[in-house]
């Protein structure tokens, strides 16, 4: 029987493929029916602005729209945070889909209908199931089932002030207490791939079992919204403040070693302990062995999170971020805090922009893909060391993140409280004046490196300099990094030249600001043209990039793509690699819209995004691209000649050319000639 308003748990979306995906045939016909322009402006109003339409992005705030869709390429940009995509992409973004779940939407909005999903081109056959992400799915939607039934621990809920629409939203279930209650759902049980994705455990004999036990379990979902992983929270222990998640091998206070077993354990808190029957599967005398982490007489660690698996890194996802999309856009402004319990807890209490680490320290991943969300961070934690220690350590990998407008506070609570604390005993309106106090990077880090000195003396004022260095250098927000070092210097009572000669910053001197012209931009050094510079030492990927433009606004030019250039760890030439190679192998025309997809997940993405918004920028057409195309790939034949013409001259200085090797000379003269002449007559246009 369901019990109260837990019983719309099974309501949640069904499984996704991850080796069986949509086939690239029918993308490519769905992305070239759809119009981005109606899909967008059916859920943003777009406003034509010569060959684009623009609007205020709906994935940041601002007054002067900077969102732009182009219909020939069909794809958008927002030039102020970044967003870009085509339209499988923006439903995702938008509307909080999967990706099945927005390509299904698309298909039935122009009459088309989603197909059997297909094994992953080129997988091995016997990579082509099971697939990870459908046995994750089932798990989760098992462990909701299993929820309605288990009146304990939806009490345990209902005592922590969750009601059935919250558990619902975030998905929340309950694994029951039992060594292989998984067997029901997978009849496979001894499949690697249920080891392969963390489900279960298999000991130093081999034998098997559930590695979530008696736990509340806790789905955590990828930007897609697929499950990845699971937190499982004990459910025997009571409630109480300060509580963190663990690492899925060492538990808080376990005394289980971090690689597993411990001797001569019990078992789980079920009582199946030693000397125990076993199983009833009948493996053999004895339990198969207690949970990662559990010690003799311990049911394991209060929080036990899914290991790192082929589907989940813990340090680059956030625990719901799929929940918390829109309303860190609403607001601008995401909260990042320790535990599952923090998040849902707040949710429950009209805070829904929150996101959770999982257990583990903050990376720089995680500040990306955030600030990518909002332009401002607030990191919450205990008030304690342990929670001082962990902010400074995101302040840390925040510098290298930051850009001036973006903007990262901290906000430290009471020592007797955590977020679900505090929020619970004191309430949303407490709380929210709370954070209102949140400190500003620039004051954490001041206060802190102030704290470490005694600033009545000279080495107390010099320490502060010393630790402040390396933070400035790897600060990547010019105007804030300026100001950090002029509040240095007051600090340190010395000029603000000095402190930022010492800490590598170069300090303009001379006449007020108001007197010279524009300061320049040194986030981003610029050449003459005011594109991004080449970084010193770096050879320059210009002709690369262009190339890249000319085939994102022109994929038939893959056809004439000749292999000019040299193989390297580039990303400029990985993207040509594997760009070439995709649109030679693919029969028919290829959408633009189609690439975006085709490549979300590569290295390279982000280069391509940069180039798709230079073409919004530059307007550039197909014939632009057909002319571009043309010279480029003359200049990179000419570089090769040059460097085949130039080896065989060093070696004519030191050894001599044998007859084939002046053949051989005089032939790529020629060949340089004729390439010469053709770029005269070719119209020179400046490249993307």
């Amino acid at each position: 029987m369901a019990l109260g308003g837990y019983g719309a748990l099974d309501e949640v979306s069904g499984p996704i493929a991850a080796r069986r995906v949509i086939p690239e045939s029918f993308k490519s016909d769905l992305l070239n029916r759809v119009d981005i322009v109606d899909v967008i402006n059916a859920r943003v109003p777009l406003k034509k602005s010569g060959a684009n339409y623009v609007a205020c992005c709906p994935f940041h705030s601002e007054k002067t729209p900077s969102f732009t869709v182009s219909q020939p390429k069909q794809f958008y940009h927002c030039f102020g945070c970044g967003a870009h995509g085509n339209a499988i992409g923006f439903l995702m973004e938008y509307a909080g889909l999967g990706y099945v779940e927005a390509v299904r939407e698309l298909a039935e909005s122009v009459g088309m209908k989603l197909p059997e999903l297909e094994p992953r081109r080129g997988a091995p056959e016997a990579e082509q199931g099971p697939d990870l992400y459908e046995l994750m799915d089932r798990a989760a939607r098992y462990y909701k089932e299993r929820l309605r039934h288990a009146p304990a621990a939806v009490e345990y809920l209902k005592r922590r002030g969750l009601t059935g629409k919250i558990a619902a939203r975030f998905g929340i279930g309950y694994a029951p207490a039992g060594w292989q209650n998984l067997q029901a759902v997978f009849a496979q049980y001894d499949d690697k791939a249920l080891l392969a994705c963390g489900l279960v455990i298999e000991n130093d004999q081999g034998r098997r079992y559930d590695r979530f036990r008696d736990r509340i379990v806790f789905p955590i979902l990828n930007q897609r919204g697929l499950v990845v992983g699971f937190g499982g929270r004990l459910l025997e222990a009571a409630a109480a403040p300060g509580e963190t998640a663990t690492d899925s091998d060492e538990g808080k206070g376990s005394p289980g070693p971090a690689t597993g077993e411990g001797k001569g354990s019990p078992g789980p808190a079920t009582g199946e302990g030693k000397g125990s029957p076993g199983p009833a599967t009948g493996e053999g005398k004895g339990s198969p062995g207690p949970a990662t982490g559990e010690g003799k007489g311990s049911p394991g660690p209060k929080y036990l999170n899914s290991p790192e698996t082929p589907l989940f890194e813990k340090g680059r996802e956030l625990y719901g971020l799929v929940q918390a999309r829109a309303a860190i856009r609403a607001e601008n402004r995401v909260l990042v805090v320790e535990g599952y319990l923090d998040v849902v807890a707040l949710a429950q209490h009209g805070v829904e922009n929150v996101v959770a680490t999982l257990g583990t320290a903050t990376t720089p991943v995680h500040v990306q893909k955030l600030l990518r969300q909002a332009d401002e961070i607030v990191f919450c934690f205990d008030g304690d060391a342990a929670g001082r220690r962990a902010a400074w350590h995101a302040l840390e990998v925040s510098l290298a993140c930051l850009a001036d407008g973006k903007t990262v506070r901290f906000l430290f609570l009471p020592e007797e409280h955590d977020p679900d604390s505090y929020v619970r005993a004191l309430g949303r309106e407490a709380f929210m004046e709370r954070l209102a106090e949140a400190q500003p990077l620039s004051a954490f880090l001041l206060n802190e490196l102030a704290a470490r000195g005694d600033q009545a003396t000279l080495e107390g004022r010099s320490r502060v300099i010393s630790e402040a260095r390396p933070l400035l250098g790897r600060l990547a927000a010019p105007a804030l990094q300026l100001q950090l070092v002029r509040a240095l210097a007051e600090l340190a009572r010395m000029d603000p030249q000095e402190v930022g000669r010492l800490c590598g910053v170069r300090i303009a001197s001379g006449p007020p600001p108001a007197q010279r012209g524009s300061p320049p931009d040194r986030a981003t050094p610029r050449d003459a043209s005011g594109r991004p510079a080449a970084r010193p030492g770096a050879r320059s990927r210009e002709l690369e990039r262009t190339l890249l433009g000319c085939l994102l606004a022109d994929p038939a030019l893959a056809r004439d793509l000749p292999a000019v250039f040299e193989p390297d760890d580039a990303l400029e030439t990985q993207a040509l690699v594997e760009l070439g190679r995709y649109l030679r192998e693919h029969q028919g025309p290829v959408a633009p819209g189609a690439l975006i997809d085709r490549f979300a997940q590569a290295p390279f993405a982000g280069l391509l995004a940069e180039l798709r918004a230079q073409l919004l920028e530059m307007r550039t057409t197909e014939e632009d691209a057909h002319i571009l195309f043309a010279a480029v790939i003359a200049r990179l034949q000419s570089r090769r000649l040059k460097r085949d013409i130039e080896a065989l001259e060093e070696k004519q200085a030191q050894e001599g050319l044998t007859l084939e090797d002046r053949h051989r000379y005089n032939r790529l003269i020629q060949e340089q000639k004729g390439l010469e002449q053709a770029a005269l007559r070719s119209t020179a246009r400046e490249p993307i």
